[in-house]
């Protein structure tokens, strides 16, 4: 469940510093290499997760 959540407010756009706060990480590079796959998404599959997240 962490991967998920994180994976999916990096993939909407969320900053990272923000996403790494939440999650605890306190190493930028650790965060970019576990997440980076997730920051890769279409403007259409971001749209659509940021209705997940919003309801």
């Amino acid at each position: 469940m962490r991967r998920t959540f994180a994976s999916i407010l990096y993939a909407i756009g969320e900053d990272p510093g923000v996403v790494m706060d939440e999650m605890g990480h306190t190493d930028p590079a650790l965060a970019l290499r576990v997440y980076r796959q997730a920051m890769r998404r279409g403007e259409d599959e971001k749209a659509s997760l940021q209705l997940l997240v919003e309801g």
